[in-house]
């Protein structure tokens, strides 16, 4: 008897929870493909691609990712737009979705400098963004300096 109870007690929960399908299929619908490769070329470094108009958006970031357990930020540096393709001679670190935090046009994002979005890989996931830093040193040199920050989960 208790436990027909408590099993009419516990299921509203999980349905209260349970995501609607709709709600569901709009956020696949606004997932786009994301990649971090391991790159030991030149310098050891990795980057990270975020598929926005047709293209991989591209950063490198020296450091590693930041960890997603901790509000950790890393210093990341705009490379130019890759066809829809990982890299062949590079190794594929982590790959997945990912998702923009605002209903604004990711794209437009970018070029204001700010975007906030949720990655959804193997070994990253989380709430990340990147914002353009304003020093003009490496603009100079045809390369843009970002700040690629973990934000605490």
């Amino acid at each position: 008897m208790a436990n027909a109870k408590t099993a009419r007690r516990i299921a509203p929960r999980r349905t209260a929870r349970a995501k609607s399908p709709a709600k569901e299929n709009a956020r696949r619908a606004n997932a786009r493909a994301f990649v971090i490769e391991h790159r030991a070329d030149w310098h050891d470094h990795f980057d990270l691609r975020l598929e926005c108009d047709g293209v991989l958006k591209s950063w490198a970031v020296p450091n590693g990712p930041p960890d997603g357990e901790i509000a950790q930020s890393r210093i990341a540096v705009r490379m130019d737009d890759i066809p829809l393709k990982p890299s062949e001679e590079t190794s594929l670190w982590d790959h997945g979705t990912w998702e923009p935090v605002s209903a604004s046009d990711p794209a437009q994002d970018l070029a204001n400098g700010r975007i906030a979005f949720q990655l959804r890989g193997d070994r990253v996931a989380g709430g990340f963004s990147l914002i353009r830093l304003r020093d003009d040193t490496g603009r100079k040199q045809g390369k843009e300096n970002w700040l690629l920050k973990a934000e605490r989960r």
